[in-house]
């Protein structure tokens, strides 16, 4: 028995009681009683609570970057998504201002000639072949469209009704080279006529008012409009504005080079001129055809 005192189990045997009693002393000088269990088993698995804080933290950091990232790409999608209804509804304002702004002005045209009888159409078609923008619109003969007609916007003149369908009908424009259309100088009151345009002109969207007399005055930068010689158009119409004033080959008369108004080859909507009131014309010495083809 005295060799078991002497031997290395019982010495480290020993230790660990003195190093238990030590806890518990601790323990109850500054806690009490209550705390010398929860003291031990806090002591043997302190280790181990740290070990798995550290896995936990190495944990957040793998994956919850990759959480990170996921909730950063829905973020930047959203944001996009956001963007492109911003952009859609911008579109549509201006689309709707666009069109806001045309109904305003169709309404003054209206109201500026009472005598006129209009129909609304829209442009559901075009001829790329045609050199002279020639387009087809959304009513006929159903609707009381004849040919003829004139066909306007509230910038000028487009053209004229040439063929007539139930519900549909193709429009000649003013760059056509054989329409007739009685045209006069707003401000001098010169005669003439739009017509024989080249495809020359045609391509750069103009056309040629014919029948000047030389003696007559005509400058650049004037405004054409419709005469109402003919019957065929009513009297006052835009036309365009003279780019430039020539002489025929004949050396007795002139031409004029005109821009249209209105934006032929691109309009979308327009208005034929069903019926309306003629102007009485004091000097119908200068005679057209009025809408080409009646």
């Amino acid at each position: 028995m005295k060799s078991f005192f002497k031997t290395k189990r019982f010495k480290a045997l020993l230790a660990i009681v003195l190093v238990l009693s030590g806890f518990m002393v601790y323990s109850i000088t500054t806690h009490g009683m209550g705390t010398i269990p929860s003291s031990l088993v806090s002591a043997v698995t302190k280790p181990f609570e740290q070990l798995a804080s550290w896995v936990s933290g190495l944990a957040d950091d793998v994956f919850g970057g990759f959480v990170l990232t996921s909730q950063l790409k829905e973020q930047v999608a959203s944001m996009e998504e956001e963007i492109r209804t911003l952009r859609e509804q911008q579109v549509d304002y201006a689309q709707i201002k666009s069109e806001n702004e045309e109904l305003r002005q169709y309404l003054d045209l209206k109201k500026e000639n009472p005598d006129f009888v209009l129909q609304d159409a829209q442009v559901i078609k075009r001829d790329a072949s045609d050199p002279f923008a020639s387009f087809t619109i959304s009513v006929g003969s159903l609707h009381g469209v004849e040919r003829g007609d004139p066909v306007i916007t509230p910038d000028g003149l487009v053209g004229c009704v040439d063929v007539v369908e139930e519900t549909q009908s193709i429009v000649r424009t003013v760059l056509d080279n054989s329409i007739g259309i009685g045209a006069m100088d707003s401000h001098t009151q010169t005669s003439g006529q739009i017509s024989a345009n080249t495809l020359t002109l045609a391509r750069d969207d103009k056309c040629r008012m014919n029948n000047i007399k030389r003696e007559n005055a005509i400058s650049r930068g004037d405004i054409i409009i419709t005469s109402g010689v003919g019957k065929g158009y009513p009297r006052g119409l835009i036309i365009g504005t003279v780019e430039e004033v020539l002489q025929e080959s004949d050396g007795i008369s002139n031409y004029a080079i005109v821009k249209p108004a209105a934006d032929v080859r691109n309009v979308r909507n327009v208005m034929v001129i069903k019926d309306f009131t003629a102007t009485p014309i004091p000097d119908e010495s200068v005679t057209g055809d009025g809408g080409g083809a009646q």
